[in-house]
């Protein structure tokens, strides 16, 4: 697993690569981001966008893609919707690995 903006970009042509998008509703990674940092929600606003503003311009001046383009990935999930735990086992179907394989 390589986990980076990029990645999906760099690797586009590997034959078994899976790339994963995974995304969130702002309001919902604002709160993720309040709880994990003890923030206000304006701190925690700010930097959320400030940190999609560069990955988004890395991505596009490094590899000319948008990162928003669903179509550069295998797969796409919207972790709102998923409990971590449910989120790793989707993430290791799509890579051809049963759940109950990895120790926990």
């Amino acid at each position: 697993m390589i986990y980076a903006p990029g990645a999906f970009a760099a690797l586009s042509e590997h034959p078994s690569a899976v790339h994963v998008c995974l995304r969130a509703p702002l309001e919902w990674r604002i709160a993720a981001y309040q709880r994990e940092r003890l923030v206000e929600r304006r701190h925690a606003e700010k930097e959320i966008k400030h940190d999609d503003h560069r990955t988004h311009a890395w991505v596009r001046s490094l590899y000319r893609v948008d990162i928003d383009d669903s179509g550069l990935f295998s797969i796409v999930l919207d972790a709102s919707r998923f409990s971590p735990e449910r989120l790793v086992d989707t993430l290791l179907a799509a890579g051809g690995v049963q759940a109950a394989v990895i120790a926990r």
